[in-house]
């Protein structure tokens, strides 16, 4: 690997992503990580770093190391910051 002797050193920028939930999405732990998976035409899938964060008045249960969002209408919000992936479920 060839590392620059001079230069500015580049920070990293954190990404945000924002999805629209219809009908509900499961949360499951799988190896220290966490997917969130939801039904937009297709199965949607993202993995995150740590649990997602549940927004006041969405409404879930939990079974297990799962996780079901019953709420008919939420949005998503992933940030990607220094390696991790974060994700925020709130109401619409």
């Amino acid at each position: 690997m060839v590392m620059p002797l001079w230069g500015k050193k580049r920070k990293e920028e954190a990404q945000s992503f924002s999805y629209e939930i219809f009908g509900g999405a499961t949360i499951t732990e799988v190896g220290g990580r966490y997917e969130v998976s939801w039904k937009s035409p297709m199965v949607t899938t993202v993995t995150v770093s740590s649990p997602p964060e549940i927004g006041e008045g969405v409404r879930h249960s939990r079974q297990g190391s799962t996780v079901r969002i019953e709420a008919g209408e939420c949005r998503l919000r992933v940030l990607k910051r220094g390696g991790e992936t974060l994700a925020f479920i709130s109401k619409m």
